[in-house]
């Protein structure tokens, strides 16, 4: 087998071990059905699991578990899930018992699978049946001695390996295959290892509001209206996009000094917009811009538009939660923005052996600035984010097809990057690890990366003359349709949260707030163009010729 071949095997390995990693274990819940049981352990006693949701086990501990029903019963089993995969403990049969009391087990023989996981046991009968289930934690269990958690320090460091190996060629479809299947690793391995270090019913941390709002794989709707009307309303984005950005730029292109006249003279508009209205001269040292080059500011500029986009949560404040928020959306802007910028650079030091120097874009903080404003005044969570805040800054730029592929393979990163860290916000949320700090920590960095990745293509990949995605548009519609299109329908049934908003709900605040960004650019475009087409002037006055820099 092939070592391509070994990993496109393993990335399927991987996509079922993610859904199950989605899964939830169970829930956790008092016993339903008017029944009672209780448990047994030699170092903590009798617990009522009627209301009991954590029972808390040594490894040198016997265990049993006895039940009652108001009816009679006649079969029941009951099982350890672990990976949302059910692992059969005992089950029997009777003639019809309201008592049932499983057998004695070692906590030790548990302990192998894993430290954390959850036990659920059910009985039936001809007139009533009864379920149930229990968080189970054996405190003195090392977790990273059991299947569960040495599975994960497992996953965790293939994962590494290959998402690095991957990054050796970024622009290779090859490479993105192994970047993929590595992120996918990492998520599964680090959601695994927390899961078996967590400690259900201890400290409560509650999850931030932010990352709440961005719903998992099971929390998105499957109905088919709205499946059918997302893709609809990608269809249409897809085929009317073009033609307002077509509008858009080539007015841009007949009037840009005019155009660029008119923000220098905002006094904040000469920091964000470039120094001239020439393009950079190939080969010209002096083309780069050392001021947000430099290493502080590019890690205060980064700082700053965390604080900018943690606005997005109304529940900011001075307390831990904020925290959580902050450090997660600053860990995706640095890594939306630097998986997207690795292809083009990588294809810059095999082309031109430059290996550029990452550069603060000022100009997002106004599109920062928008977004935030955008979503507080329609109420809307988690929000629209662009993470594309950095990039590299090359003396000589990419030509034609280079430039595009370069794009192509961001945005297929980026993708990537959303899809893994959707899965893996899943996973974090199995029971008994969200309550934890490293848990919320954790929940916060993936729900940030799902917004930040979806928002990138959404938002970078927009037909315009200043966005990649018009070099993109102009290689190959077919491929810039395609990752346009996976952008789109992701942010209609995950960020917009279907469920809340899309279909029929009493809240459509985020839904109708993207529908209203798509035909306000449209409308704008036209406006623009109608302005500079339709304006009077002088006879004597020409439009001037001068083209927008490439960026």
């Amino acid at each position: 087998m092939t070592v391509r071949r070994a990993t496109a095997v393993a990335g399927v390995t991987l996509v079922a071990l993610l859904a199950l990693l989605a899964l939830p274990a169970g829930a956790a819940a008092t016993i339903e059905g008017g029944c009672a049981a209780t448990a047994t352990s030699t170092s903590g006693g009798t617990v009522d699991l009627t209301t009991s949701t954590v029972w808390h086990l040594r490894m040198s501990d016997r265990i049993s578990v006895t039940g009652g029903a108001p009816f009679e019963q006649t079969e029941g089993k009951a099982s350890a899930y672990l990976l949302g995969i059910p692992i059969p403990l005992a089950s029997g049969r009777s003639d019809g018992e309201r008592a049932v009391q499983w057998g004695t087990y070692e906590a030790a023989a548990l302990a192998f699978f894993g430290r954390v996981f959850v036990i659920t046991g059910s009985t039936s009968g001809p007139f009533h049946t009864c379920a149930g289930q229990v968080q189970v934690v054996i405190d003195d269990a090392n977790p990273f001695l059991t299947a569960a958690g040495g599975a994960g320090v497992a996953f965790t460091l293939v994962g590494l390996f290959l998402a690095l190996w991957g990054l050796r060629r970024p622009a290779g479809v090859g490479s993105r295959l192994d970047g993929l299947v590595g992120l996918g690793f990492l998520g599964a391995g680090i959601s695994l290892v927390l899961l078996q270090t967590s400690t259900p019913g201890g400290e409560i941390f509650a999850t931030p509001a932010f990352a709440a709002s961005v719903p998992g794989p099971l929390q998105v709707t499957l109905e088919p209206a709205v499946l059918v009307q997302g893709a609809a309303l990608t269809l249409l984005v897809i085929l009317v996009m073009p033609f307002p950005s077509d509008l858009f730029n080539s007015t841009l292109e007949a009037n840009y000094a005019e155009v660029r006249g008119w923000f220098t003279r905002l006094p904040i508009a000469r920091v964000l917009l470039p120094k001239s209205t020439a393009a950079p001269v190939p080969g010209a040292a002096a083309a780069r811009r050392i001021g947000w080059s430099h290493p502080l500011a590019v890690t205060a500029f980064v700082l700053a538009s965390g604080l900018l986009y943690a606005l997005l949560d109304p529940a900011l404040g001075l307390h831990a939660r904020s925290l959580v928020t902050y450090l997660g959306i600053v860990a995706s802007l640095v890594a939306v923005t630097l998986v997207a910028a690795l292809p083009r650079r990588s294809m810059q030091i095999a082309l031109t052996g430059d290996r550029g120097r990452l550069r603060a874009i000022p100009g997002t903080l106004a599109i920062a600035a928008a977004c935030v404003l955008i979503s507080r005044v329609a109420g809307f969570l988690p929000g629209y984010l662009y993470g594309l805040i950095l990039g590299y800054e090359f003396v000589r730029s990419l030509e034609g097809r280079d430039d595009a592929r370069a794009t192509a393979a961001g945005a297929w990163w980026m993708l990537g990057l959303a899809l893994v860290s959707w899965f893996a916000l899943g996973a974090v949320r199995t029971p008994g690890i969200e309550p934890s700090l490293p848990a919320a920590i954790a929940e916060s960095v993936f729900a940030s990366f799902v917004v930040g990745g979806i928002g990138g293509i959404v938002f970078g990949l927009v037909p315009l003359r200043f966005l990649g995605g018009e070099t993109l548009f102009r290689w190959r519609r077919v491929t810039w349709a395609g990752l346009y299109a996976l952008g789109v329908f992701a942010f209609l049934w995950i960020i917009l949260d279907p469920v809340n908003g899309f279909v029929g709900a009493p809240e459509p605040g985020g839904f109708l707030t993207a529908v209203a960004l798509f035909v306000g650019f449209g409308l704008a475009s036209a406006l623009f163009w109608a302005y500079f087409r339709f304006r009077r002037r002088p006879p004597s006055a020409t439009p001037p010729a001068a083209a927008p820099p490439a960026v």
